[in-house]
């Protein structure tokens, strides 16, 4: 499409010196021509090498972690927590002590593994924390397929009780002759 020098630097919105060097570019037919190559020049100092990203993985890795309860219906259901004790300032300060590393990269390694600290647990379900630990001792995959089994089939359970209770709730907001009354028994809940 042919257009004039004025008019196409007028749309554009581009110098004429711009327009001088792509068709030098053109004219040269540089291979880069159209590539913005800013950015590409690899001289990052500061810049973590895949290694000790790894390193810094693995040890994060190493920490037991666990599938929260009371967070399953909230979000991931299968995002796995560290323990509420645990703090990324003392994660660091255990770490490697002769890899020199800021705290910035640990914590920017930590956040795309997608970790979270557990809130502090005052009661739990009982059934759930011998799955959980009866998972982890298993010795065969079929083993482990079962627990996972009983598990779910648990949680939904569970999940139904709370749908109840929740639609109760909502019957005695639209009807004022009726009363819920709704008591924290997670544990006799999940245990009957």
């Amino acid at each position: 499409m042919e257009t004039c020098r004025k008019n196409f630097i007028n749309v554009y919105q581009i110098s004429q010196k711009r327009l001088r060097v792509v068709q030098q570019k053109l004219v040269e037919k540089i291979e880069q021509y159209g590539i913005d190559m800013r950015g590409f020049h690899n001289n990052r100092p500061n810049r973590l090498s895949e290694d000790v990203k790894m390193t810094i993985r693995e040890h994060i890795n190493s920490y037991p972690t666990y599938l929260s309860h009371y967070k399953r219906n909230v979000g991931d259901p299968l995002r796995p927590y560290l323990h509420h004790s645990l703090k990324i300032s003392e994660m660091i300060r255990i770490h490697n002590p002769d890899l020199i590393i800021s705290d910035h990269a640990y914590r920017s390694e930590f956040r795309a593994l997608g970790l979270c600290f557990g809130s502090i647990r005052s009661d739990t379900c009982k059934k759930c924390d011998a799955f959980y630990v009866s998972e982890l001792d298993a010795v065969d995959d079929q083993e482990i397929l079962r627990i996972q089994a009983e598990s779910r089939n648990h949680h939904e359970k569970s999940d139904t009780a709370y749908k109840t209770m929740y639609s109760d709730i909502e019957v005695a907001r639209l009807n004022p002759s009726i009363i819920v009354l709704c008591v924290d028994l997670q544990q006799v809940i999940q245990n009957a």
